[in-house]
């Protein structure tokens, strides 16, 4: 097979695994970043932006004051926001190329990167990385550009291996490949030059969806079963995530980690909790998550109060201009969501008398995961384009006529707690995330007989 053909093939792979993790790809960015920075300040220290889902101009607010970074740039539209220390950066709505603003080195983008689209951007201490998007020239997609401080090479990625996902620290940067979704990392995990093995204590072979650096530590989502992993500074238990539960996004700041359950949708947080920053409210559904150094915002599913953003830890306060719409997530161009996802029905806008769908999400979807239904709870209506799955408890079965009820509920009982007469209670989210993978290896499955017809169809071209 010559070069040309061996390239083909290579995108025809590309576009094979695309199908599996398109709706994995953005990492730590999201439509909301809290700023680093107040680690060692006062109380109520802290910087968040948001991108308004009326308009998609992002809005600011916090108490950093250095180099202008809760001021952000006037009359823009941004598609997506990642923070960094004391500075952000975005993607535009129109052609996803970066802007940013706040503490230099980072918020200087090169002039040579200004026009450059990504399909993801993260900021780390005081560096910027982001992965090249469809381009005009060939083999640039999945490239990985970096710009800021290099004292520990973490803007100097591996040139040939092309990324689907980034996030970085303080002093080291981390992508998954964009082929296998296995974890590299380049820089040093803590600023020390002694300390380069330290980001790949974890098994190598490890598949993941996502990852989220914090400053001295990295979080992941796992493909196969959606727990989290972590490595890296586990002083205050950051790189200690609980047992058996499944989750849908995850988020790293200082000294702690927090995550969105795949079952329901609340946020669990691990590590130090000295301020708050990891007593995430209970009972409360968000669509996504960020965390700043000690503390940590999120975007409720019911939108609800002050725009729908809520936070918690080291006295934050929530947005004060009741008019910001907080954005509940990066909108991506598709006809549908996937069969495991749900579409968010779109802000609408009061203009006059007239209802308009919100400006930043026209032409989009912003798609959330299924929940899954745990032990103890039975699926009472299935996840649908644009409605999340519907859980009841298996203690209300006995008064409902419900296939489902009587299925999942009647072996709950029978069985024991774990299905085995054991009468030890199995983690809920383990038991969603096996529904979750079930649930989408029909779809899978049935993709995987076309695309891989289409490989075999194009090998013979060669």
């Amino acid at each position: 097979m010559d070069l040309d053909g061996s390239n083909r093939l290579l995108r025809l792979i590309a576009i094979f695994l695309s199908i599996v993790s398109a709706a994995h790809a953005f990492g730590y960015m999201s439509t909301m970043a809290a700023l680093w920075g107040s680690g060692s300040s006062p109380v109520k220290s802290f910087s968040v932006c948001g991108i308004d889902a009326s308009s998609g101009n992002p809005r600011c607010w916090g108490t950093f004051a250095i180099n202008n970074a809760s001021i952000p740039p006037a009359n823009i539209s941004l598609w997506s926001l990642t923070g960094g220390a004391y500075f952000a950066c975005g993607l535009t709505l129109d052609g996803h190329n970066p802007v940013c603003w706040g503490q230099t080195p980072g918020s200087i983008v090169p002039a040579a990167f200004q026009s450059v689209r990504y399909s993801t951007i993260n900021c780390g201490g005081w560096h910027v990385c982001a992965i090249r998007d469809k381009s005009i020239l060939p083999g640039d997609e999945g490239r990985v550009d970096c710009w800021g401080n290099n004292d520990f090479g973490q803007c100097s990625p591996p040139i040939t291996i092309p990324m689907r996902s980034i996030t970085a620290g303080d002093y080291f940067s981390c992508g998954l490949t964009q082929y296998t979704g296995r974890v590299v990392c380049w820089g040093q995990m803590s600023g020390d030059h002694n300390d380069s093995a330290q980001r790949n204590r974890f098994n190598q072979r490890s598949l993941f969806d996502t990852i989220a650096a914090g400053r001295t530590h990295v979080c992941g989502i796992l493909r196969k079963d959606h727990r989290a992993l972590c490595w890296g500074a586990n002083d205050h238990g950051q790189c200690s995530p609980p047992e058996g539960v499944a989750f849908s996004a995850i988020s790293a700041g200082m000294f702690h980690t927090c995550g969105i359950r795949l079952d329901n949708h609340s946020a669990q947080c691990w590590g130090d909790d000295s301020v708050g920053q990891s007593s995430a409210p209970a009972g409360v559904a968000f669509s996504l998550i960020t965390a700043g150094d000690r503390y940590t915002c999120g975007v409720r599913l019911d939108r609800d109060d002050h725009g729908g953003v809520e936070c918690w830890g080291n006295q934050v306060a929530a947005p004060p201009d009741l008019g910001f719409n907080a954005s509940q997530g990066v909108c991506v161009e598709s006809s549908s969501c996937r069969s495991t996802q749900f579409e968010l029905a779109p802000l609408v806008v009061v203009a006059g008398d007239n209802l308009t769908e919100t400006a930043a999400t026209t032409g989009c979807k912003i798609c959330s995961p299924c929940a899954t239904c745990g032990d103890g709870f039975y699926e009472a209506a299935a996840c649908g384009q644009s409605r999340d799955t519907e859980c009841s408890s298996c203690a209300a079965c006995r008064f409902h006529e419900h296939d489902r009820c009587t299925k999942v509920c009647e072996r709950y009982r029978r069985m024991g707690d774990d299905g085995r007469g054991s009468g030890r209670k199995k983690p809920a989210a383990v038991t969603a995330a096996k529904s979750s993978v079930k649930a989408a290896a029909v779809p899978f499955l049935a993709g995987k007989t076309t695309v891989m017809a289409v490989v075999i169809f194009s090998l013979a071209l060669f």
